[in-house]
């Protein structure tokens, strides 16, 4: 049996101050919790007050970190203070930023290997081996630095049956911390559960990492409404946040799962902060998810421009999801659109046509987000062709201007994405729809504050 200390080394951002419970690492911790080893678990958006005595207190004989590209500084960090307290432990990374950077995060943190893509059989397997004392090269899935020079093992495949994964070990964090916490939803009292429930994703679209691949995978529909109505039972929150790239790929399985909830007397708010593809949207399946207890939707447009949706490789059929948009807003859901400004060459015409759209539709509330390329996708490749991104930049999140790839000047393009918010929010109609649908009106006071920031 190993000791493994599992963290989750990200952090609040101030332009989105949203917590949530680590369901990737929690899938992790359960896996190898069920093959016997003992587990502890850190999420460093609670604080990290209290992370120094609890790696010395547990001592543990691994430390696995999950890394992102946004906070790539404070996952090294992290990774070396995990070095300075538990110098016999073995350091291992995972996440979007090694499985995109591995060698630069190798490098950067002196970790002892990377765990690419799904971590749950691949840690599992490096552990056995590492215990046994043998090597690592015929473990799928893991990278490491030899000289300087970076070995990657052989791709590991996905895991095609996601109910034979064991529920996430959610007892292993402070669940009614989160409940206190703010939280991308809109449940009145704030006692909200993360959930995940399919991997991968076909579209490929060029600003996401895409770390479980093209291969759609999905829980079944009886299996997560049986755990749904455990967890309810176990923990008494009110409302499920699903946190999937794309939940209703599947019509059917949407429609079913919708319809199970029915049955069940529909128990839970349900909300898809993001996860749900707008264009695959129609009335049925609203109606059947609103019937079930969803209260609130995002999708995400992201711009008006065929040419840019092409670019993106998203190719989103807008009419089908401004209708879908429309339609939640009519069912009563609460319902924000998600865009973004600022592609590679994006012209005035192409940024003031997205503001239009957006504008244009009845959705309660809207995100107006800088494009800020990220290392280890696609559009980082097209932002850096143009030479004008740093090779190493500073990633500050994505309602700032930290660079501007349009066609227009940096001034322009304050102004239309400044004025993007204006022009959205002071619409009277607009604001009688936020107050009369949103499901917390505490709400009003939080997206207020973040709205006024992008005014000023």
């Amino acid at each position: 049996m190993a000791k493994i200390f599992l963290i989750d080394a990200s952090l609040v951002a101030p332009d989105a101050p949203f917590v949530a419970q680590p369901v990737g690492l929690l899938s992790i911790a359960s896996v190898l919790r069920n093959a016997g080893h003992q587990l502890a678990v850190h999420d460093c958006k609670l604080g990290t007050r209290s992370l120094p005595r609890r790696l010395r207190e547990f001592r543990p004989d691994f430390v696995g970190i999950r890394g992102l590209t946004l906070y790539r500084d404070f996952l090294e960090d992290i990774a070396r203070l995990s070095r300075g307290l538990c110098p016999d432990a073995v350091v291992v990374i995972g996440g979007p930023h090694p499985t995109t950077q591995a060698k630069q995060a190798l490098l950067q943190t002196d970790a002892d290997l990377a765990v690419l893509g799904e971590g749950e059989e691949t840690f599992r397997e490096v552990i056995e081996v590492m215990s046994a004392g043998e090597t690592l090269e015929a473990v799928k899935g893991v990278a490491w630095l030899e000289d300087g020079e970076l070995v990657i093992t052989e791709p590991r495949p996905p895991i095609e049956d996601l109910d034979s994964l064991p529920m996430p070990a959610y007892d292993l964090v402070p669940m009614e911390e989160y409940f206190r916490m703010s939280h991308a939803s809109t449940a009145p009292s704030g006692r909200s559960l993360t959930m995940v429930t399919t991997r991968g994703c076909p579209y490929g679209c060029s600003f996401c990492h895409n770390i479980f691949g093209q291969r759609f995978r999905a829980r079944s529909p009886g299996a997560l409404v049986e755990e749904l109505l455990y967890l309810k039972d176990r923990y008494q929150f009110e409302e499920v946040e699903f946190h999937d790239d794309c939940f209703n790929l599947l019509r059917d399985r949407t429609l079913d799962f919708s319809r199970r909830m029915q049955e069940k007397g529909s128990p839970l708010l349900i909300a898809f902060p993001n996860g749900l593809r707008g264009d695959l949207l129609d009335r049925e399946v609203l109606t059947e998810l609103r019937r079930a207890g969803t209260h609130h939707l995002g999708v995400a447009p992201e711009t008006a421009s065929e040419r840019l949706q092409r670019m993106l490789g998203k190719n989103m059929k807008l009419d089908r999801l401004l209708a879908a948009a429309e339609i939640s807003v009519e069912l009563g859901i609460f319902t924000q659109g998600f865009f973004m400004l600022g592609f590679p060459g994006e012209t005035e015409e192409e940024l003031k046509a997205t503001v239009d759209m957006a504008c244009n539709t009845s959705l309660h509330i809207a995100s107006f987000h800088v494009v800020n390329p990220v290392p280890g996708t696609r559009l980082w490749q097209q932002a850096s062709e143009s030479g004008r991104v740093d090779a190493d930049p500073k990633l500050r999140g994505y309602s700032q201007v930290n660079v501007n790839l349009t066609a227009v000047s940096d001034e322009r393009f304050r102004a239309i994405w400044k004025g993007a918010y204006r022009r959205f929010y002071m619409n009277p109609r607009r604001l009688a729809s936020i107050f009369r649908d949103v499901p917390a009106k505490s709400l009003l006071f939080r997206n207020g504050l973040f709205t006024l920031k992008r005014l000023i």
